[in-house]
């Protein structure tokens, strides 16, 4: 297959991707008609279409859709069928699809990731899809339930390895991450107008769920514009600290107010997420840069931010008929009643590692089998999520999973670590992403996000896959520095052995 290279010079001119911009504007429309009146034809031919221009232009205009697709709202309807499509499951096949029919005809390879976090990432994927089988023993419903999750989880994969290889320089890194943050923006908005508003139309028409927290025989409500108020929480979290990379020095005016507004702004949606979960996971994530020695002066004023944002929530919880001793009360039984429930889920998992101790219940079916295993005789067969994902991770995929999850994300956080040092852009784009995933894994000790096709786990995969495109450069450019290294002592030590030949 070869590309008409005349074609895409004329394309690739700047005013190109503008005008290629402008054409998708009406195909997104008809793909949004087709999803909410089941026509899946259209929607393929709107992709077919979409793609054909993306992949005659440059593929990277691609990639700048992606955060669209990540905090975008779900409207419309899911494709039927057993495993109904979302928004999300088409974007990323189409993403990887582009990336690889590109690669194969440039003759180039489509795997350009570092070669451990490659092998843990997928040998994990080798060893759930393993346990499966478990999971077909147990029952059917079950193992047809774990597939779609397996499956999803191998869509992100493809997402990461397409990011990863379509980010070529850092200012294409730049880009990414600043559209992340655009459209976080604006997720933050609709979050923050549907609280305030409580608009029952907005939540209708954006299919938003409506969250409460109840204290002491009142309801509040929660922000939870992203499916679940644990996902709000950790979404915005982890977006406040990509946002870090826009303050920076040197940095345009427009684009520190931006970062900052947008740090504030994600830090207040945390707060009224009531999700102690991702509280919990900030604090871990400021100590841990605090004993490297690696945290950022924006978080500083960050952290003062979200005091101050808490407090005044406090005060206006306090200003009502509330008395605050019976408040704080209330609020740490209801903490203790729900660590007692997360604590029975956890110690459950004793007796999953006596029965099945190397390859689990099955991929992301430990929640369905709850009853079985449970500590507690009274818990029949029932919906036992353990609001932790590392376990969720050992329960399902067993021993062999767990050590290469962890190997996986041990290499990636070692990745981003490494990034941190790095001079140029590269260290700051490396030390937002080693603050975003040090607040994911931190909040993924009280709550489950497994590798869903949603907007956590598609945040969660698009900074590895940033990580990992950084670590590429990284890494070309010590290879370029040794190359020049050798060439230059190759210039050094001709010239004498030419005279030592001639004095012979």
């Amino acid at each position: 297959m070869v590309f008409p290279r005349s074609l895409l010079r004329r394309l690739k001119t700047p005013g190109a991707p503008a005008l290629v911009g402008l054409a998708l504007i009406p195909l997104a429309l008809i793909a949004a008609y087709a999803i909410a009146n089941f026509r899946p034809l259209w929607l393929l031919g709107v992709f077919a279409l979409a793609g054909s221009l993306v992949l005659l232009t440059r593929i990277e205009i691609a990639a700048l859709f992606l955060p669209l697709v990540i905090f975008l709202p779900d409207i419309g309807r899911d494709l039927p069928g057993p495993f109904a499509l979302f928004v999300h499951d088409l974007m990323i096949l189409a993403l990887f699809g582009l990336y690889a029919i590109r690669q194969i005809a440039s003759r180039r390879p489509v795997l350009q990731i570092d070669r451990r976090a490659a092998f843990w990432l997928l040998a994990f994927i080798a060893i759930a899809g393993a346990s499966l089988i478990k999971a077909a023993m147990l029952d059917r419903a079950i193992f047809l339930a774990g597939v779609k999750d397996w499956i999803r989880l191998v869509e992100l994969t493809l997402m990461t390895v397409a990011l990863a290889g379509m980010i070529q320089t850092r200012k294409q890194a730049r880009r990414l991450l600043l559209a992340l943050c655009l459209a976080g923006a604006a997720a933050v908005g609709v979050a923050l107008w549907a609280y305030v508003h409580d608009s029952e139309a907005l939540y209708r028409v954006m299919n938003l769920k409506r969250a409460t927290v109840q204290i002491v025989g009142l309801r509040y409500r929660m922000v939870s514009s992203m499916g679940t108020a644990a996902h709000t929480g950790v979404c915005f979290a982890t977006l406040a600290a990509l946002a870090t990379a826009l303050v920076r020095r040197g940095a345009r005016r427009w684009t520190v107010i931006f970062g900052l507004a947008l740090i504030v702004l994600c830090l207040v949606c945390v707060v009224l997420t009531f999700s102690k979960g991702t509280w919990v996971a900030l604090a871990l994530a400021m100590l841990v840069l605090w004993t490297s020695g690696r945290l950022p002066r924006a978080w500083i004023f960050a952290v003062g931010a979200l005091a101050v944002t808490g407090a005044l929530a406090l005060m206006a919880l306090w200003g009502s008929s509330l008395d605050p001793g019976v408040l704080a009360t209330d609020f740490f039984r209801l903490s203790r009643s729900s660590a007692e429930i997360r604590l029975a889920r956890w110690a459950s998992v004793q007796n999953v590692m006596l029965r099945e101790p190397l390859l689990g219940v099955g991929y992301n079916c430990y929640a369905y089998v709850y009853g079985r295993f449970a500590v507690d005789s009274g818990v029949m067969y029932d919906y036992g999520h353990p609001h932790n994902m590392f376990i969720d991770v050992l329960t399902g995929s067993g021993i062999a999973g767990l050590v290469m999850f962890l190997g996986f994300c041990s290499r990636v956080l070692g990745l981003a670590r490494r990034l941190t040092v790095e001079r140029g852009g590269l260290a700051g784009l490396g030390r937002a992403c080693y603050l975003a995933l040090l607040i994911y894994f931190g909040a993924s000790l009280f709550n489950s996000f497994l590798f869903k096709a949603g907007r956590a786990g598609m945040l969660l995969f698009a900074v590895i896959g940033l990580v990992l495109a950084l670590d590429r450069m990284r890494s070309e450019i010590e290879d370029d520095s040794d190359a020049d290294r050798v060439a230059q002592q190759r210039e050094l030590e001709r010239p004498v052995a030419e005279d030592q030949s001639l004095g012979t």
